[in-house]
Order: C-alpha cells, then sequence, then structure tokens
C-alpha cells in the first residue's frame, strides 16, 4: 500500500492512498527571445522550477483528535518521502487541507506538495578526506552542491580544492578548534555558538564547490582536522 512520509508523521496512521503516488521530476526554468526570424533564441536560467504534487487519500477517522493530528503535522515545510522511492526525500510545502466528507466517519482529501528542486539520497555519501587527493563519487543523477565540514587548528587559510577549482576560508583566531560548515546548496559558510549559526560569508573567497555526475578528487591546503565532505547526491 501506497504511503507517504512529511517530516515525523506518517499517513499509513490516519490516511489510506487511493492511488500510487509518483513523483515528479524538475527542468530548468526557460525563456524564449525574438530574433526577427520565424524561429526564438530559447535560453535556460540557472534556476530548477518548483514541482507539484497531488496525493489522493481517503481519512481513516474523521474523530476531532485524529484530525487535529493531521491538520498539525501535514502543514508548513518539511520534507517528504514517498513510499515509491524510499531512497529519497524532497524538500516540500503542504498546502492547506481541505476534506470533502464522504461517510460518517470517513473523508476523502487530496493532499498537494510543491515540491523544491530535487530529491535527494536519504543515506548520501560522507567521506573523509586531508591534503592528498581522495576520489569520491557522485552517483545522483545532476550535479551536486555538498556539505563540507572541518576543523581549524590555527589562524590561517584554509583552501578547499574540488577538481582544481579552490574554495578558501579566512581562519581567525576566534575560529581555531571550532567546526567550520561550508553549505554549498545555501551559499552559506558558518559555525555554530549555541545553536545559533553564525555566517563568516564575508571571510570567504571564490565560487562555492559543485560536484558534476561522476568521480571527483577533493583535498585541501591548511592546518585542518576532521574534514569530511557529505556528496549530498540529488535526482532530477
Amino acid at each position: 500500500m501506497s504511503f507517504f512520509t512529511f517530516n515525523d508523521y506518517n499517513s499509513s496512521d490516519d490516511l489510506i492512498i487511493t492511488q500510487p503516488i509518483i513523483r515528479p521530476s524538475w527542468s530548468q526554468e526557460m525563456n524564449e527571445f525574438p530574433t526577427g526570424s520565424v524561429t526564438k533564441i530559447i535560453q535556460f536560467s540557472r534556476s530548477f522550477s518548483n514541482s507539484p504534487i497531488e496525493i489522493s487519500a481517503v481519512i481513516k477517522n474523521t474523530s476531532q483528535e485524529r484530525l487535529r493530528t493531521l491538520y498539525s503535522a501535514v502543514r508548513g515545510f518539511g520534507k517528504l518521502t514517498v513510499s515509491s522511492c524510499p531512497d529519497e526525500y524532497m524538500n516540500a510545502v503542504a498546502s492547506v487541507l481541505q476534506p470533502v466528507a464522504v461517510a460518517m466517519t470517513m473523508a476523502e482529501l487530496n493532499i498537494t506538495f510543491t515540491l523544491l528542486p530535487f530529491a535527494y539520497a536519504t543515506n548520501p555519501t560522507i567521506a573523509d578526506f586531508s591534503s592528498d587527493y581522495i576520489e569520491i563519487q557522485n552517483n545522483g543523477t545532476v550535479f551536486s552542491a555538498p556539505e563540507i565540514r572541518f576543523t581549524p587548528t590555527t589562524a590561517d587559510n584554509v583552501v578547499l580544492d574540488v577538481n582544481g577549482s579552490q574554495f578558501t576560508v579566512k581562519i581567525t583566531e576566534n575560529l581555531v578548534n571550532t567546526e567550520i560548515i561550508v553549505d554549498c546548496d545555501a551559499e552559506v559558510t558558518y559555525y555554530e555558538n549555541n545553536g545559533e549559526k553564525i555566517s563568516i560569508n564575508n571571510q570567504t573567497f571564490g565560487n562555492y564547490p559543485l560536484l558534476a555526475i561522476g568521480e571527483a578528487f577533493v583535498s585541501y591546503t591548511g592546518n585542518v582536522v576532521n574534514a569530511s565532505i557529505n556528496v549530498r547526491e540529488r535526482y532530477y
């Protein structure tokens, strides 16, 4: 039987899914420009469009208690996993639920999510690396924006090298022995202090690394311990 999970909520607790859940794909946004002839120039942007997914379901129990649980769980932003693709999750925004009564204790419900690009591996590849190049594999179907973590041991520049493309983080005294996180998807470099993320983007230089499909080579220069890279495989 089909089901979905949204954050910590499992639809099997309350819903019967009445149609198989098939996740959509994503494509780059496209613009057309006239050329003066009968054809137009097509240009793809760097951005990918969001995609909707609609899940058809029946609520098994429309008691006030179960409806409150459902309404509280399936709302806002979260991570969506569907039973047809259990090894992937998607960043999703849930639309407002509007059940339609069909019996004394049951109701039909179409649940719509807006899915941000892309589908991500639920168990991504995470590898330690050092000042010597290591080879890692991006087994997704689209380029990925990895997360890189390291702990500097001196106040000096740390240079991350991904396939020869360099990204530099200037380490000041207050950052020594503090874990630094380079989030290439959000394009932000930060550290955490009492649960708060503190950006140090003004101390970074170069383009955030991206990983093409297939093999990549990663290393660093600088005084660093505990360096790791999360490939964050993702799929169209």
